[in-house]
């Protein structure tokens, strides 16, 4: 701690001083006299004052919440030589915001004695947050000298964005050949009929459909949808972000991600994540609640890397994009590698849906021939996407996800019946 002098010694030392020297212009020892008490009182501060010895430290509880919840931050403040007087001023990070606005706390500790203070905040910003900082003022009894501080956040918290529960999900063209809870397109072994048809050499006599046998007079097996598991992969295109800060793209992919994860492995199925951008990040596909709280984790975790480096699909581990997977891609559509790692997964056959966040600056076009120019490359960006099979889909952030997934589960029904037709 850094020591530095008080109001009141600097009052004391200047009413000595300049007592002293009036009696030396005026040659009048009686107002020598006059401030003799206040150096007495100035060098027995300096002789009384000694460093504290303080250490704060700092947690938090609970270490994981959701925008909008409450957390106490809880600082642990003691002292080796005691303090007559001590400031503890919390400083929270953006994202917290004390209830009610945190104060300046005086304490007075004995020494060797350890005090708590707690400051309930509110989250307000969804990410990585490091709690615990304050700046620490203490002096003694003289009141000569402060001895200032600070202390450094230590204190990890991660707030999650908000939940938007969704009752509508696309499903994956594709399922996995492990069991699971969804309606398989094939025929084999399951609970959902699918067909009736005669029975013929090799089939099991279980699978015998005795209405359809009763009513025809002849043996006729049932043929069943079986229940197989499902991937879905949740992508997201951290290359660039438009001006707005952490309001804008980046916060309305992780909504968007948060929410789609949540219903997916509600349904029971395995969710990936991958985070393509400057620095690339995964999550292999997992169900149950401990997946859901690693996905959470990595999605407040989330940041925008510039870097000048091409991605590549291919860097991702083969494990983690399963070819059976619904690939659900959350991007702004603003740098040419995310659009092309985009386009590689299609071309790889990947079931891919792209929910593109909108840019407000952007949309439409406007005065500005570069803006309408890059609106012009998006727009044809969209297109190789949807040529290639893709559904893509537009969101502002403003309105609900789910009429967002009714119109990507709407256009993916209108392309099956177009191909059949």
């Amino acid at each position: 701690m850094s020591a530095g002098a008080s109001p009141t010694l600097v009052s004391a030392v200047v009413l000595g001083a300049a007592a002293a020297l009036a009696a030396v212009a005026w040659g009048e020892p009686a107002l020598a006299a006059l401030g003799a008490p206040f150096a007495v009182a100035a060098a027995a501060a300096l002789a009384l004052a000694r460093d504290p010895r303080v250490h704060v430290t700092a947690s938090v509880d609970p270490e994981r919440l959701v925008e909008g919840e409450t957390a106490v931050v809880l600082y642990d403040v003691s002292s080796a030589a005691g303090a007559e007087w001590l400031e503890l001023r919390p400083a929270l990070p953006d994202g917290l915001a004390a209830e009610p606005p945190a104060a300046m706390r005086v304490l007075r500790l004995a020494p060797g004695e350890r005090r708590s203070v707690e400051v309930t905040a509110r989250a307000t910003r969804w990410g990585g947050l490091m709690a615990g900082g304050a700046r620490v003022r203490v002096t003694g009894l003289a009141g000569g000298v402060w001895f200032s501080g600070a202390a450094q956040p230590a204190a990890a918290l991660r707030v999650l964005p908000a939940v938007e529960h969704l009752r509508r999900l696309v499903a994956p063209l594709r399922t996995q050949t492990a069991v699971g809870p969804r309606r398989a397109p094939t025929r084999g072994e399951g609970l959902e009929l699918a067909d009736v048809r005669p029975w013929v050499t090799g089939d099991r006599p279980r699978r015998l459909h005795w209405r359809a046998t009763a009513r025809r007079g002849s043996p006729y097996v049932a043929e069943r949808h079986p229940e197989r598991s499902a991937d879905v992969l949740l992508f997201i295109d951290t290359f660039a972000d438009f001006p707005g800060g952490r309001e804008r793209a980046l916060t309305y992919a992780v909504r968007a991600a948060t929410a789609l994860a949540d219903a997916h492995l509600r349904e029971r199925d395995r969710v990936g994540v991958v985070s393509f951008g400057g620095a690339l990040d995964w999550l292999a596909p997992g169900s149950g609640v401990a997946h859901a709280l690693r996905i959470a984790d990595a999605l407040a975790t989330s940041e925008v890397v510039m870097t000048y480096v091409t991605g590549d699909v291919a860097l991702v581990p083969p494990a983690i994009l399963p070819p059976r997977a619904l690939v659900v891609a959350i991007t702004p559509l603003l740098d040419e590698r995310g659009t092309r790692a985009l386009l590689d997964l299609s071309a790889r056959g990947h079931d891919l849906a792209v929910l593109e966040i909108d840019v407000p600056s952007l949309r439409g076009g406007g005065r500005d021939a570069a803006m309408r120019l890059w609106a012009l490359r998006r727009a044809a960006m969209r297109t190789r996407l949807s040529d290639l099979g893709a559904t893509t889909v537009s969101w502002d952030g403003e309105r609900p996800l789910e009429s967002v997934v009714g119109e990507v589960i709407a256009f993916r029904r209108a392309s099956r019946l177009a191909a059949r037709g």
